[in-house]
């Protein structure tokens, strides 16, 4: 039996146990809260450094897409081009005019051609021509072109080595994988102990998406009639890497856009692909950004290698184009009976047949710069156009006209326009008030007595230009033979004579006489003209007085129904960045008047032939002469040329401005002339006055152009930006 003591002793031991037990549990349960708190921390740390980690990788990303998108490259087939629009106000974009040129985004081309396309397909049922068609697949090529330049530049500057041709508007470097490595290790992981980027481990990727994004590309205008549909557009605006093909003429014409919104942002790095599945052709512009951190932590004593990646979107600041340009037809010589709206020039048989079409470029804005000439390279004319169809450089030039109209031009407005009929002249006919006598400037009626010749047609203008919000407007006004207008650098021009002696030959354009009725002017007087006139030459007025030189003997002024068509399209050619880029960079024709004399003042009237209108006649001007061509007498009548030569005192011409210093191209907010087609009527000259111009002509057929008349209004209406003023006794200037 127990005894008292030894159960005491029990008692303590079993207390001692016990209470051992406890503080082992207590330990063991301290330890374990212990490493849960360790483990909860170094967890927490874990996440927030991965947190911190992928901020940082987006902000690589993000800054990536906002650099590739300022990158700016010079090209042949749009001028200067990159993933964003741009304003005319870089320093880099200095055309050879001192004025600044756009930058095009290759989403406003892909845009513009597709809007272009369905434009096209309309003009195309008005006369089926397959110029229409070439025209937008030229295009089509060209923006498939450059976007293959700007992808190769681009896809350089993403790396270490970066790209020498990865520059701004201003020609500032930039250095896309230092800015996006900054970017990322400027977000420094702040909740864990220790952690580093591994050095260069930043990779970034230009790719494209597996699903639609989207685009600050408006859908064509009207939407009604030219849909889109819902599930390829967003709030109005083209999506992209889907196609959204047009169905044209000639079959469907496929239509992808790059991801470019109207801000950078991210989008989802699961659905990044380096190239799209399915689609026609590619626009990659998203940038993929991968890196490397080394994050150390009591589990990982040594580090751990964390990867992670981000895609951003670049954006586009959308050029508004507040004024793109106008286009006109003119008639300075009264209306035509078949020519009663624009699509009648796309129809005319007068346009579209005949042999007698010279189809060429200036070299220097002509006949203005010393040295300019006209030559037969014609700048990215489509294969189809053939050199006896005028008609061809028209449809060129249109095309050109709503080409720059670009995105938010209104489809039905510019085809509308086409078969809208042209407004009659303000009076049919007027008085031939004209100027026989220039020593002094005097006045002669040719309509009254002693001539009594009939009246002549009213000169009329019809201008389409683009508002600010893509839509057409249309007016028409006055017009005599001038302002002439200079062909644009390295543009294109083209002229057909209606009737040509050749050789060889052409009768092409001349109008049933019902239609045209001939006009007559029988025994005028030219005053002081010739031998005896007191000049300086033959047909040259004395400039200091009237010496009272023996007038001529009558002869006849018979206006025919030969016309003769002038084309000139200033906007063609864009190339820029090279040597043999237009000094304009294919921007429209100031609407300036300027005062300039076409013709050098040592050539004589015997030189106003046919090589007027290729230089022989110009200041400075030489190229090669296709063949003889009429001239004029001084100043009743202009040379059978559209530049006005031989006139006296020289008449106005639209040209381009030239500026002091690098600014802001005043066409750009201001409408300017984008391309005219001119259609002038044969004036011969018979009797005695071609006896006596028979030896300064050495030919017995003198063909010319009304030179000066009174339309008893003014015929050109000064802008109010003109600074220079042309004042002569017609009031007319």
């Amino acid at each position: 039996m127990p005894t008292a003591k030894s159960i005491s002793f029990k008692m303590q031991s079993d207390r001692s146990q016990k209470g051992a037990t406890l503080v082992l549990i207590a330990a063991v349960t301290l330890g374990v809260v212990v490493s849960l708190i360790w483990f909860c921390l170094n967890y927490a740390r874990l996440l927030g450094s991965n947190s911190e980690q992928k901020k940082a990788i987006e902000s690589a990303a993000l800054a990536a897409a906002a650099d590739v998108s300022a990158i700016v490259l010079p090209t042949a087939e749009f001028g200067y081009v990159s993933l964003s629009d741009q304003a005319p106000i870089g320093k880099a974009t200095v055309a050879g005019d001192q004025y600044y040129l756009p930058v095009r985004g290759v989403n406003t081309l892909i845009g513009t051609a597709r809007v272009d396309a369905l434009i096209a397909s309309e003009l195309y049922k008005i006369d089926s021509s397959p110029v229409w068609m070439e025209l937008v697949q030229l295009d089509m090529d060209n923006t498939k072109s450059v976007i293959k330049q700007l992808t190769d530049v681009v896809t350089a500057s993403l790396t270490q080595s970066g790209s020498p041709l990865a520059l701004d508007r201003d020609s500032n470097p930039i250095n896309v994988y230092t800015d996006a490595e900054t970017a990322y290790t400027q977000n420094s992981i702040r909740m864990s102990g220790s952690s580093n980027y591994v050095p260069k481990s930043l990779v970034l990727t230009l790719g494209e998406l597996s699903t639609p994004s989207d685009t600050n590309i408006p859908v064509p205008q009207p939407s009604g009639t030219y849909p889109v549909n819902p599930s390829l557009q967003q709030n109005g605006n083209y999506k992209s890497y889907v196609n959204i093909p047009v169905a044209t003429p000639t079959g469907n014409m496929d239509f992808v856009f790059g991801g470019i919104g109207a801000t950078s942002r991210l989008v989802d790095e699961k659905v990044f692909v380096t190239s799209a599945p399915s689609l026609p052709y590619h626009v990659p512009t998203i940038v993929k950004a991968e890196a490397d951190q080394i994050i150390k932590t009591s589990q990982t004593p040594n580090g751990a290698t964390f990867h992670s990646a981000a895609c951003a979107q670049p954006s586009s600041v959308f050029d508004v184009r507040p004024a793109p340009g106008a286009v006109a037809i003119e008639f300075p010589d009264g209306p035509l009976p078949t020519l009663v709206q624009p699509a009648s020039l796309l129809t005319s048989d007068y346009l579209n047949k005949g042999t007698d079409c010279d189809v060429l470029s200036s070299v220097g804005d002509y006949p203005k710069d010393a040295g300019s000439m006209l030559d037969d390279s014609c700048p990215s004319c489509p294969t189809t156009v053939t050199d006896n169809k005028i008609a061809d450089v028209w449809r060129i030039t249109l095309y050109d006209w709503f080409r720059r109209g670009g995105v938010r031009a209104n489809i039905s407005d510019i085809v509308n326009a086409q078969k809208t009929a042209f407004n009659a002249p303000p009076v049919a006919n007027v008085d031939w008030i004209t100027e026989l006598s220039t020593t002094p400037l005097k006045n002669t009626n040719l309509s009254a007595p002693p001539v009594s010749g009939p009246q002549i047609p009213f000169g009329i203008m019809h201008i389409y230009k683009f508002d600010s919000n893509g839509n057409v407007v249309y007016k028409s006004q006055p017009v005599a033979p001038y302002p002439y207008e200079v062909v644009g650098d390295r543009q294109l021009y083209a002229e057909k004579l209606g009737k040509d002696a050749g050789p060889p030959a052409t009768s092409d354009f001349i109008m049933p006489a019902a239609q045209l009725p001939t006009l007559t002017f029988t025994n005028v007087v030219l005053p002081d003209i010739g031998n005896g006139g007191g000049g300086k030459g033959p047909g040259k007025p004395d400039d200091k007085k009237d010496k009272g030189g023996p007038g001529i003997p009558g002869g006849n002024i018979i206006f025919t129904q030969a016309i003769d068509v002038y084309v000139r399209d200033q906007c063609r050619n864009l190339e820029a960045g090279t040597g043999s880029a237009p000094k304009h960079g294919g921007e429209p024709l100031n609407d300036t008047l300027m005062a300039m004399n076409a013709l050098d003042s040592h050539k004589s009237i015997a030189m106003n032939r046919r090589s007027n209108d290729y230089g022989s006649g110009g200041v400075g001007a030489k190229g090669p002469p296709p063949g003889p061509k009429g001239g004029g007498a001084n100043p009743l009548l202009g040379a059978q040329s559209d530049f006005g030569d031989n006139i006296a005192p020289a008449e106005p011409t639209l040209t381009f401005s030239q500026a002091a210093s690098p600014s802001k191209r005043p066409t750009y907010e201001t409408t300017g002339l984008t391309g005219s087609i001119r259609f002038r009527r044969q004036i011969q000259v018979t009797g005695s006055v071609l006896d006596v111009l028979t030896g300064i002509l050495g030919s017995k057929t003198d063909i010319g152009y009304v030179g000066a008349k009174f339309a008893g209004i003014k015929t050109y209406y000064t802008p109010v930006s003109d600074t220079v003023t042309v004042v002569d006794d017609l009031l007319d200037k």
